[in-house]
């Protein structure tokens, strides 16, 4: 029988918000956040690549119903099998992005960073792709 994810993440606080910035006309910041699944994700759009906020708008949402989707019918995963289920969704992420980016001509090329953290009990995992960056603030340092 599968085991249940864990519903919910204790004493983490979060909050999201994006910005357009000085340089750009568009926003091509996303985040998602799912505490009772653990998971908190940033994404930006790669600059100079075309359509970089769909990228972001399509990847920051689609990680958390690709993790729900690639764990929901397994046991309780030790640490060593969700790092690697992790990298199975984060390729399939990349390849689900790349697909519909050859489905429309605008959308060629495009492309988004990834910083996302995955919270299950005392042990969190980092996914990372591209230069965005992710950091661990513990006993406030």
């Amino acid at each position: 029988m599968a085991a249940a994810m864990p519903r919910s993440v204790a004493n983490v606080e979060y909050a999201g918000h994006t910005d357009t910035g000085r340089r750009r006309l568009a926003n091509e910041d996303a985040f998602h956040c799912d505490q009772r699944m653990g998971l908190f994700a940033v994404c930006d759009g790669i600059g100079s690549q075309p359509s970089g906020e769909a990228a972001s708008q399509i990847i920051a949402p689609a990680l958390g119903h690709l993790i729900r989707r690639g764990l929901r019918d397994r046991d309780a995963p030790d640490a060593e099998r969700l790092r690697r289920g992790l990298g199975e969704i984060a390729a399939e992420l990349s390849l689900n992005l790349y697909q519909q980016s050859q489905a429309v001509s605008v959308l060629v090329g495009m492309g988004a960073t990834l910083v996302a953290g995955l919270i299950k009990g005392r042990t969190s995992f980092l996914l990372h792709a591209g230069d965005s960056r992710g950091y661990c603030l513990r006993g406030g340092t």
